[in-house]
């Protein structure tokens, strides 16, 4: 027995990536200011300040605000995590081409990681789908998708 389920799903491998990306950035910067760490690209580190001060500053406003929030609230925030993120990873892997002298070899790493985590984004997309776009599951297959409580999918009787 199969049955349709409609959810706001977004992609958690994008919303997980943007939260790890913020927690990063904050630990990089209060590192820099409160113990001298050392930042290669003051340019990077201008883009990261500034991303993580808008993303923080969005999110404060928002939640001081006393109403039901919905998914489109959450995509400015959104924006400014993802593009925080491939700063982050932009700025990471050419402080390591800096560091090491065999460029081909990090090079090939870089692309490969960038494959893997493309693949990894396509597929929780193919994965989460049927919740969003309104096609028959089982309830098997509801509850496989169920990753975490707080999420609070229900079925359908």
């Amino acid at each position: 027995r199969t049955t349709s389920y409609i959810y706001l799903q977004g992609n958690p491998i994008i919303w997980y990536s943007v939260l790890i990306a913020v927690l990063l950035s904050f630990s990089l910067l209060i590192s820099y200011y409160l113990f001298s760490a050392y930042i290669i690209n003051y340019k990077y580190k201008l883009i990261i300040e500034v991303l993580t001060l808008m993303y923080i500053s969005y999110l404060f406003v928002l939640f001081s605000m006393g109403r039901v929030f919905y998914l489109y609230h959450y995509l400015i925030p959104l924006c400014f995590g993802m593009i925080l993120f491939f700063t982050l990873f932009n700025e990471m892997f050419n402080s390591t081409l800096q560091k090491y002298s065999v460029l081909q070899r990090y090079n090939t790493i870089f692309y490969i990681a960038i494959i893997i985590f493309v693949a990894e984004i396509i597929y929780s997309y193919w994965f989460f789908s049927p919740l969003s776009y309104y096609q028959a599951i089982s309830l098997e297959e509801f509850h496989q998708r169920q990753w975490l409580d707080f999420w609070q999918l229900r079925p359908q009787p």
